[in-house]
């Protein structure tokens, strides 16, 4: 299943630079080599949240990455 699949969502580049289609410049600023920038995601936690909320949402991005990686080997 995808994060979306979860219930979890997930958006590319900072909340500043949403939409723009440009990289973050706090990246930029950063020196983030570009190539890491284009696999940027934004996770937004708030104080409604819950530890295991957090706790889920890694374990749901290991398994997505872990799928992900075995796609393409």
């Amino acid at each position: 299943k995808d994060l979306a699949d979860c219930g979890i969502i997930v958006s590319i580049g900072s909340a500043c630079s949403s939409g723009s289609g440009r990289p973050s410049h706090v990246l930029v600023g950063m020196a983030v080599p570009e190539i890491i920038m284009c696999g940027v995601i934004r996770v937004s936690f708030g104080d409604q949240n819950q530890s295991y909320e957090a706790d889920a949402f890694v374990e749901k991005f290991k398994q997505c990455v872990k799928r992900q990686l075995g796609d393409i080997m």
